[in-house]
């Protein structure tokens, strides 16, 4: 009974992010100044441009891990979230103030960020992103 009752919640969740999707792109296309990102929310993943970090968000080494992560944090349950932080060597709490550059974004709200003099990415949610632009370097 329980497994048919996480497979039905997952399968809810998943609808509603497809759904949310659908309506960003509909949005983008019929009205793109409306659309998410349209309005300088969207980091820019050039690799010029740097921003810093803000404290009280998890990283992670694998895109996967911060999508159960997301998961674990999104059924309320500050134990079982912890306990997932914990049991994973992979899953972090991000260090506030980091100079990083954006190396991907995603429409999810996921960013694949790289902490400046370090030759490793890791993933984090877009909130955990201050937009202002700290510095634009020209190549």
């Amino acid at each position: 009974m329980d497994r048919r009752r996480t497979g039905k919640t997952l399968q809810v969740i998943g609808i509603v992010i497809m759904l949310l999707s659908l309506i960003n792109l509909a949005a983008a296309f019929v009205c793109p100044e409306y659309a998410l990102g349209a309005t300088g929310t969207t980091p820019r993943d050039d690799g010029n441009t740097w921003y810093i970090t803000e404290s009280g968000y998890i990283a992670t080494t694998e895109e996967d891990s911060l999508d159960r992560a997301i998961f674990w944090a999104g059924l309320g349950s500050e134990q079982q979230f912890m306990q997932f932080v914990e049991s994973n060597d992979g899953v972090f709490p991000l260090r506030g103030g980091l100079r990083v550059r954006i190396v991907k974004f995603s429409f999810s709200g996921k960013v694949l960020i790289q902490p400046e003099g370090h030759d490793i990415c890791i993933w984090t949610v877009r909130e955990a992103i201050r937009m202002e632009v700290l510095h634009v370097s020209v190549p």
